[in-house]
């Protein structure tokens, strides 16, 4: 629907305040420019709406440049602004066809990304560590899985300087919206790393086989190879590094139709520029392990799923490949181990190598000291175990670092220093469960080895050894931190120009529950700080709701669940107490709490379960919270046996309303409530049949009510005795509701923000998520009054899928 706005200058002066018309103080006196007058000569537009232009003295039909931005239609002077516009200034010259024309300016109003709405940030869902690795010039590197939202996984690799102390993020790979990237092996040419493993897009089901590389010690990386073979899944497991040539191996396996998985070698001779495939044996269905021999030879770890065994292939090259074997490994089929690895080869010669992975429950060791032709078991653990890796010292000791399985789960690292004869266990530690994965001997002779933390963070933990592998100390950790787990709830500005947000963090090294979490900026967005902390040992704490009142006191309003909890400050955000915990019978999961004030300082608040209360309450507190009373219990409809409160408002009349949906019998009724009295009694103002996912109530400066309700939008001209639908989804359900500056309605439905042009049924899209960021996988929460809008219309997006990981921006409407 193509919407018009028609503003001739007799109409500025006499109907400026219509609803829905452009506010007259944005618009200047017309000028004439070569002749032609167009009225008006500037115009601020939101993006997503068309406008009619008055031409007093030129004749039709007219041409309007630029034409890149928006549309002009002739002959009918309508200029239409694409939906989802950035701020823009621009102009327009309009010219008849005697040649007459002028230049009119327009000021574009539009949503853009405005300021981060920080929190602190908490452990991810996973931090698994893949592979292990270094560089020549000593640094270390730890490629692994870290949990997404929602539900999905990306690769990232860690970089330390300093044998392990510290860690920083180095690579955080994600190659698809909708699906998941794993790190699998690496591998270094000099000061090179590459970083091989998958990437998996839900679109079409695929895994695509992925080298990651950086030649600038980890600062920049690049997609060195992104290949697949034929449809389904193809994965690299693990890379070598040919010393004497320099050449590359990327070792896994990929599918084809017909005969299904193979095991693929895949090989650069250029430093990863390109790669080309040496093996594909159709007969193994992968290869899990590969590393060169002194003199070049390839030795490569297949699994035969056919024959339930583990065998070794040996490439040389003359001219052409040459694959021999398979050799069996002298154990059966060895099942997955650390989480989609198959155990670890190391190679000491061309006769001499070591595998560990593991064999029935148990940790073992394997030998061969005739180039792999036989294998001999040397090491077998006693309890429930699984070796992960093994690595030969500088100074001869073999070393393999692994896991025990049974109660008490822990880190454990075996040593000989006899070529394998006799094996010493030299750490076992069980603290939070932890596993081994991966070691490293780095230049400065020490070891440092990683493992994961199973029972409470699932984050990795960092060891270290400097007298070869004897005994070990605590080196740290690296901790996967992101915004996915610190979640923002509410928003709100004071007098003073201070913003709050509310929200929750998640587990930290300082607490296993969520912490309730309060940000305070004094500089419009700029910098944040911690306002308000509360943990519990024994419970997550969330803050839900923030409420500046009169003077300096802030309110805030959140759960443990069980209680509404209400805080208080009375310098501006600086210090909080807790006013009161209130227990709701027969409550066990608060999910949001809802907090408003009134003129005189009272303020009032209520919880939403998720299920709705049988018995809900209304508190109120007084000017300096001192004093604290239960007004009502709802619900109020005799009728109905549970309630949903979804949004509570004091307007400027100190009038009280709460929207809520209650229930009977499964029924579900959207309702509206007003009260006059401080919420003592109410009216019914609203009763709909049907459940709504939002009920809120704002009052427009001439007294006017908007309610979304059912998906639609109603207006009030009454204070509530009667209501007329203006909005009933068209542009789709209403998600949330909110007044700008300009007394024009804005409503949120999924990603979309929509408003009103002319009259109240002419309605238009003015920002479409979708059409400005389709990348991080994004959505919207909800729209907030803010002053980064010249309009106080802002909205909240969450970015799933930066490197951030999942932090809130805030999308002001607001001109250049």
């Amino acid at each position: 629907m193509i919407i018009i706005k028609t503003l001739s200058l007799l109409f500025l002066l006499t109907s400026c305040i219509d609803k829905g018309r452009i506010d007259v103080s944005l618009i200047k006196a017309n000028n004439i420019v070569s002749g032609l007058t167009v009225t008006p000569q500037r115009i601020s537009l939101r993006s997503g709406d068309t406008y009619k232009y008055t031409v007093t003295n030129g004749v039709s039909p007219y041409t309007g440049f630029p034409l890149g931005i928006g549309s002009f239609l002739n002959p009918n002077l309508e200029y239409s602004i694409p939906t989802s516009m950035a701020p823009l200034n621009h102009s327009i010259n309009i010219t008849g066809s005697t040649g007459l024309s002028a230049n009119v300016d327009v000021d574009i109003i539009g949503f853009e990304r405005g300021f981060l709405l920080d929190q602190p940030m908490s452990f991810g869902d996973q931090n698994y560590p893949m592979a292990m690795g270094k560089t020549l010039n000593g640094d270390l590197y730890v490629s692994s899985v870290v949990g997404d939202t929602p539900g999905w996984e990306r690769w990232l690799t860690w970089r330390s300087t300093d044998e392990g102390l510290n860690w920083e993020k180095s690579d955080e790979f994600i190659q698809f919206e909708e699906g998941e990237t794993h790190p699998m092996g690496i591998t270094n040419k000099a000061n090179d790393l590459y970083v091989c493993g998958y990437g998996w897009d839900t679109s079409d089901g695929i895994h695509e086989w992925f080298v990651r590389k950086t030649s600038d010690s980890g600062t920049t990386w690049n997609t060195s190879d992104r290949w697949k073979l034929d449809t389904g899944n193809n994965s690299c497991h693990d890379m070598a590094t040919d010393t004497g040539t320099g050449n590359i191996y990327a070792a896994g396996y990929a599918y084809a139709t017909g005969p299904g998985d193979s095991a693929i070698i895949r090989q650069s001779t250029d430093d990863g520029n390109s790669w080309s495939t040496i093996a594909n044996l159709t007969t193994h269905n992968r290869f899990v392990s590969i590393m060169t021999s002194p003199t070049g030879v390839v030795w490569a770890v297949a699994r035969n799923d056919s024959n339930n065994s583990t065998e070794l292939f040996k490439g040389t090259y003359t001219s052409s490949w040459t694959w021999n074997g398979p050799y069996s490994m002298g154990v059966s089929n060895l099942p997955s181990v650390a989480y989609q690895k198959h155990g670890d080869l190391h190679v000491v010669s061309d006769t001499i190598a070591y595998y560990t992975g593991q064999l029935s429950g148990r940790w073992v060791v394997q030998k061969t000291t005739d180039s792999g032709l036989t294998w001999a078991n040397v090491y077998t653990d006693a309890s429930t175990t699984e070796g992960v890796s093994i690595k030969i010292l500088g100074t001869g000791e073999i070393v393999s670092v692994g896991k025990r399985y049974t109660s008490p789960r822990a880190f454990e690292v075996i040593r000989s220093t006899d070529n394998g004869s006799t094996w010493t266990k030299t750490i076992s530690d069980t603290t939070n469960s932890r596993g081994g994965t991966h070691l490293f001997e780095c230049n400065d002779n020490s070891v440092v080895a990683i493992g994961v933390d199973f029972n409470v963070h699932n984050q990795i933990y960092v060891y270290r050894s400097t007298d070869k592998a004897l005994s070990w100390s605590p080196r740290g950790q690296i901790n996967y931190l992101s915004y996915l787990f610190s979640e923002t709830y509410d928003y709100k500005e004071d007098a003073f120009g201070n913003i709050f947000t509310t929200g929750h963090v998640g587990k930290t090294d300082s607490n296993n529950n969520d912490t309730w979490a309060i940000m305070k900026s004094s500089d419009g967005g700029t910098s944040w700080s911690q306002s308000d902390v509360l943990t519990s040992p024994s419970a997550d704490l969330h803050s839900y709701s923030v409420e500046p009142a009169n003077g300096n006191y802030v309110y805030a309003t959140g759960s443990n669940g069980t209680d509404l909890i209400l805080r208080q400050s009375s310098d501006n955000g600086n210090t909080w107490s807790t006013l009161e915990s209130f227990f709701i019978p027969g409550t066990t999961s608060i999910i949001n709490t809802l907090i408003t004030s009134d003129s005189v300082g009272n303020v009032y608040y209520t919880g939403y379960f998720n299920y709705g209360f049988t018995d809900p309450v209304l508190r109120k507190a007084s000017s300096n919270g001192t004093i604290r009373t239960t007004e009502t219990t709802f619900p109020i409809n005799p009728g109905s046996t549970h309630f949903f409160p979804k949004h509570l408002k004091a307007f400027a009349d100190n009038s009280l309303w709460i929207g809520a949906v209650e229930r009977d019998a499964g029924v579900y009724t959207t309702v509206i409530y007003r009260s006059t009295d401080q919420g003592s009694t109410w009216t019914e103002t609203m009763r709909r049949t049907g459940n709504s996912s939002s009920v809120k109530i704002l009052r427009a400066s001439n007294g006017d009510i908007y309610a979304s309700n059912l998906g639609n939008v109603s207006l009030s001209s009454d204070n509530g005795l009667s209501w007329t639908d203006i909005y009933t989804g068209s542009l789709g359900t209403t998600k949330d509701l909110l007044l700008g500056s300009d007394n024009l309605i804005y409503i949120k439905t999924s990603d979309k923000v929509i408003s009103y042009s002319n009259t109240l049924t002419d309605w238009f899209e003015v920002w479409d998520l979708n059409d400005v960021l389709t990348i991080n996988y994004p959505y919207t929460t909800k729209m907030y009054n803010c002053s980064a809008s010249d309009l106080n219309v802002c909205i909240i997006v969450v970015e799933i899928q930066s490197v951030l990981g999942g932090p809130n921006y805030i999308w002001p409407l607001k001109k250049q």
